[in-house]
């Protein structure tokens, strides 16, 4: 089975919904776009070269307090007095 009129499929539902749309419906035709998509050439090739990512998920939430802390600095600020500080640490 060839599905040339599509760029891709992009699911098992979308895939059948594009089908219909293109007049195409026959009896059991979710069982053939299941097997094709597990079964597509080129997907089988891309996932041969797709970069195995390794990292772990980031999250900003933190379990206690004091676990995790930013730190940024607000500055310059405009100060009349030359002698005071211009900048501030935010923690």
């Amino acid at each position: 089975m060839k599905f040339f009129a599509f760029n891709g499929h992009v699911g098992i539902q979308k895939t059948i919904q594009r089908l219909i749309k293109n007049n195409r419906k026959w009896h059991g035709i979710r069982n053939v776009v299941k097997v094709y998509i597990k079964t597509c050439p080129r997907c089988q090739k891309m996932r041969l070269i797709e970069p195995v990512v390794h990292t772990l998920p980031y999250t900003l939430a933190s379990y206690y307090p004091m676990q995790k802390i930013f730190i940024d600095t607000i500055g310059p600020i405009n100060i009349d007095n030359q002698d005071e500080f211009k900048h501030v640490l935010v923690i």
